[in-house]
């Protein structure tokens, strides 16, 4: 049960947490509206973990920002169950994840995802380069795509 001084969180900022292996249940903090996930060199994988167990995950959050995971490989959450999941994110920042693969289609398919910024990430540049990248159309919605590599 989290306490209720968690629950009101509306910006929360994880930096620093190097020896740290997993992301904790954030997605639980039902009034959170910026997240900030800093230089975290232990975690090499986002799963479901990452959202906790309600049925709407990250109901208020705008705003992600990872940067400087230099181990993590996957974001990968697998639903079996059908799940709100980021309903309200405008802004995704990814910088810093020279290993991560991919982004999770239930992330980039949200229609109220105006900015995705890309940097410091070259297998992600790569994978969603104007015009070229294998997945590119995933984010062919986004208004605002910036990718150091467009």
């Amino acid at each position: 049960m989290m306490g209720s001084s968690l629950a009101q969180l509306k910006i929360l900022n994880l930096k620093f947490c190097e020896r740290c292996p997993c992301l904790p249940p954030l997605g639980q903090l039902p009034v959170l509206e910026e997240l900030g996930i800093w230089k975290m060199y232990g975690v090499k994988c986002i799963g479901s973990e990452f959202l906790g167990s309600s049925s709407t995950v990250f109901p208020k959050l705008k705003e992600l920002a990872i940067s400087g995971l230099d181990e993590l490989k996957q974001w990968e959450i697998k639903e079996k169950e059908e799940r709100s999941i980021m309903p309200c994110l405008n802004h995704l920042i990814m910088r810093g994840c020279p290993k991560l693969e991919g982004l999770p289609d239930h992330v980039l398919q949200r229609t109220t995802l105006q900015i995705l910024n890309i940097r410091s990430s070259p297998i992600l540049e790569r994978r969603y380069r104007k015009d070229i990248g294998e997945d590119r159309h995933k984010i062919s919605h986004i208004p605002q795509v910036k990718c150091r590599c467009d």
